[in-house]
């Protein structure tokens, strides 16, 4: 009741509700709670309104917790328009200062003998404040160092008098003359309030904004760049993402998987491209079904030296397979399982050879396994001048005695 609230974020421009004031008023104060910023201790605030003929006001204001609390004058809100307000947060010699908070002064119709609008800063008094008690300091050292070199002209004694050191103080403090000597030989230090910070002055003007040097360091992590930011910070943000994408951002993008060009990354969309051409990996037939090199591992092992074919085309199986296929009469398929047994030890393998040779025909590779050949891994089943390679093994406790694979032989015509 009776003081009217907002709240203030200073790490970025929010959207703002402005505040509703008739002019040449001053009964309820403005609350402002800062949300995103905590002040520290020991801190004071200033709020500085510019006016809509650019006047301004300059005063000080409280702080309680992380409340900063504004209690208007007469002449803070004297003109109808919008004015702009602003708080000023000063601790240790740093400062920081609020976006603008807009202030829409309404007319006072009751008031027709309203006073002027005019300038107004309570930090006018304390600066005069600081500079009488300079003065009068100054008056007391002089007072001093002239009844003291009056006494030496008497020839009371004869004394030196030294000026110390000159010190600044914080603002609002009293200045202070201290003699660290003695009454026969002062020596004086000063202490000289610093004045508080003016207000911020207008905007000024870029004619030849094409020519102007921005100063910028990087940012530090990746963020939208934000209406309210100024130049450096935009590209701070701009170099800060071409910093992560690397040369990809100085590339073009290609949607083909044709494309020989340098200079160009690949579009995102190629990857279901590539996707549906591998397939399903858990449709393979192999053993292995999670990686495609295991599986063209394992088939390899199965077909075995391409040299061996006893097709005209010895390079490629694709080729070799249409060769085979234009002349299906010089294919044998043997229908007879190939009768040998194996015996394995626990987590252990059975490797060897087997004739497997026919009259007249090349043995070009093994078709098959028996569907009972259950639990052992056949690491290698091919066939190399008419000779069936195998390796089997065990993963398991599991003991087999004289098991029997049964594969069965592809032959070709010779």
């Amino acid at each position: 009741m009776n003081q009217i609230k907002r709240d203030v974020y200073i790490l970025s421009d929010k959207l703002k509700d402005p505040i509703d004031y008739v002019q040449n008023t001053n009964a309820i104060p403005i609350i402002f709670t800062m949300r995103d910023y905590d002040i520290p201790s020991g801190a004071t605030a200033q709020i500085f309104v510019s006016k809509p003929s650019g006047k301004s006001v300059y005063n000080a204001a409280e702080i309680s917790n992380n409340i900063v609390t504004v209690n208007v004058t007469t002449q803070m809100f004297s003109e109808v328009g919008v004015s702009a307000l602003q708080i000023q947060i000063s601790n240790a010699g740093k400062n920081l200062v609020t976006f603008e908070y807009p202030v829409c002064v309404h007319k006072n119709n009751t008031d027709p003998d309203a006073a002027e609008s005019e300038n107004e800063s309570s930090f006018f008094d304390e600066l005069q404040d600081a500079a009488n008690a300079a003065n009068q300091a100054a008056d007391n050292a002089n007072d001093t160092a002239q009844s003291i070199q009056q006494a030496a002209d008497d020839g009371d004694f004869s004394s030196t008098i030294t000026i110390g050191n000159t010190t600044t103080g914080e603002p609002g403090t009293q200045a202070e003359v201290t003699n660290t000597g003695t009454a026969k030989d002062p020596v004086f230090n000063f202490i000289i309030p610093q004045g508080p910070v003016g207000p911020r002055g207008p905007a000024g003007n870029i004619d030849d904004i094409e020519d102007a040097t921005v100063i910028f360091s990087q940012a530090s992590s990746r963020t939208n760049i934000n209406s309210g930011d100024s130049i450096g910070t935009l590209f701070g943000k701009i170099r800060k993402w071409f910093a992560d994408m690397g040369t990809a951002a100085f590339q073009g993008v290609s949607n083909v998987l044709t494309q020989t060009s340098d200079g160009y990354v690949l579009d995102a969309r190629q990857g279901k491209t590539l996707a549906d051409r591998i397939g399903t990996l858990s449709s393979l037939l192999t053993t292995a079904k999670t990686s495609l090199v295991n599986a063209v591992n394992e088939l390899f092992n199965k077909i075995g030296d391409l040299d061996d074919l006893g097709t005209t085309e010895k390079g490629d199986v694709v080729g070799a397979i249409n060769e085979i296929d234009g002349s299906k009469s010089n294919i044998l398929y043997d229908t007879t399982l190939v009768d040998f047994t194996i015996s394995i030890p626990a987590n252990g393998v059975a490797e060897g050879e087997y004739d497997v040779s026919l009259e007249g025909y090349k043995a070009i590779g093994v078709v098959g396994l028996a569907p009972n050949f259950d639990g052992m891994i056949a690491e290698r089943c091919r066939v190399y001048n008419d000779l069936l390679q195998y390796r089997f093994s065990l993963k398991d406790s599991r003991v087999v005695n004289n098991g029997k694979p049964y594969p069965r032989i592809l032959y070709v015509k010779i």
